[in-house]
């Protein structure tokens, strides 16, 4: 097989920016960390791509299959090309439902990757089915793999069967070495997987002298490529300081053949390697249990605005069995505007009878800001 073949086919896209984008830190993930932190992955086998660029649908399905396997003890058989398909179907779109996915616009073709926080969010809310469903027949041209990027040509048994399986929550967490620890640490207290996205070149089968090679004893620790060609996905589950040197090495698995280095297990050096990661997003089992949620809410919030304040927003209405959506969102949507109603009912006495107002307003002004920053300020 001429490895060659994988250039320009590994399929990862950096996402746009992600309302959701925050720090794990308001989720009450810990500042620090140990050594070193491997997820156990020595019982998973790796889903392979073959030459299709569905690495973003591998990883996703692998991040599903770990948290089943954590909660059942089975590792089920499911389809990554029902999450590639349904992520090529979606981008660019505004489904019937009114769910928008213009954010992840259009890829000029089948083959050339998605977004990292567009699987996230399909995972979240399609969920992924048992491949007998949606087989994954990486000898299918692409196009067909995609289903012709037509939602309606996915079988609805798939859609019916994913719903049992899906993740909880996801967050971006930003590119460094404290960022790297805290995902990998966060994941394992929370039955999760991080994805992370890389620029990639063909040091991933080519050993120093460039001859092309998916021996482990001749391409690890993989070497950063001179000519970047394509991002590719791939599930990081722990990391560890080399003896003797204190390096901090990053474990990952790969999802392009299962004979690349050990059955897609491989490490790097992450001081040489931290310039060319482009995502990293942490996946849990759950929404975050928010008992020990702290954050100073410091600017008015209304509906129609997005980012981390609205999060933490969401949070603490949750925390108050206002807030019944089952992720958070980061968007100050007409669900939000909600529960922030109730919130104000709740503490009228606080919130509403010093300004005159018997009603929630809905805008979180100065009187609700100082009751958040009353029961949840850090």
């Amino acid at each position: 097989m001429n490895n060659d073949q994988y250039i320009m086919s590994t399929g990862a896209l950096p996402s746009p920016i992600d309302a959701r984008d925050w720090s794990l830190a308001a989720a009450g993930a810990s500042e620090t960390y140990p050594k070193s932190r491997i997820i156990d992955q020595t019982w998973m086998n790796v889903t392979m791509q073959s030459t299709i660029g569905c690495c973003v649908g591998c990883t996703g399905e692998a991040v599903v299959r770990k948290i089943i396997y954590v909660m059942t003890g089975r590792q089920d058989d499911l389809s990554f090309r029902f999450v590639y398909a349904l992520a090529k179907c979606l981008e660019g779109t505004v489904q019937p439902d009114g769910s928008d996915y213009r954010q992840f616009w259009r890829t000029k073709g089948s083959n050339d990757g998605t977004y990292p926080a567009l699987v996230a969010k399909i995972i979240r809310k399609y969920g992924v089915p048992l491949a007998k469903f949606c087989p994954n027949d990486v000898t299918l041209p692409v196009d067909e793999f995609c289903y012709n990027r037509d939602i309606k040509n996915i079988p609805k048994a798939a859609f019916e069967d994913a719903l049992t399986r899906r993740s909880g929550a996801d967050f971006a967490v930003p590119v460094s070495v404290d960022g790297i620890k805290k995902a990998i640490n966060y994941a394992a207290d929370n039955n999760g997987a991080v994805m992370i996205l890389r620029r990639v070149g063909d040091t991933y089968w080519k050993d120093k002298n460039g001859v092309s090679t998916w021996d482990k004893n001749r391409i690890l620790p993989i070497q950063v490529p001179k000519v970047i060609t394509s991002g590719h996905e791939e599930m990081l589950y722990g990391y560890d300081e080399e003896p003797g040197t204190g390096r901090v090495r990053n474990y990952w698995l790969n999802s392009w053949s299962n004979a690349w280095a050990d059955n897609g297990r491989a490490w790097e050096y992450l001081d040489e390697w931290l310039p060319l990661i482009g995502e990293i997003r942490v996946v849990v089992q759950e929404v975050p249990a928010v008992n020990d949620f702290k954050y100073t809410f410091t600017k008015s919030l209304k509906q129609g605005m997005k980012g981390a304040d609205v999060v933490a927003l969401q949070h603490a209405l949750k925390l108050e069995n206002c807030y019944d959506y089952p992720s958070f969102t980061g968007n100050f949507g007409p669900v939000t505007f909600a529960a922030v109603v109730k919130f104000q009912e709740k503490y009228k006495s606080d919130i509403l009878t010093p300004n005159g107002l018997k009603k929630g307003t809905g805008f979180v002004g100065a009187s609700t800001l100082k009751k958040l920053n009353q029961l949840y300020s850090k």
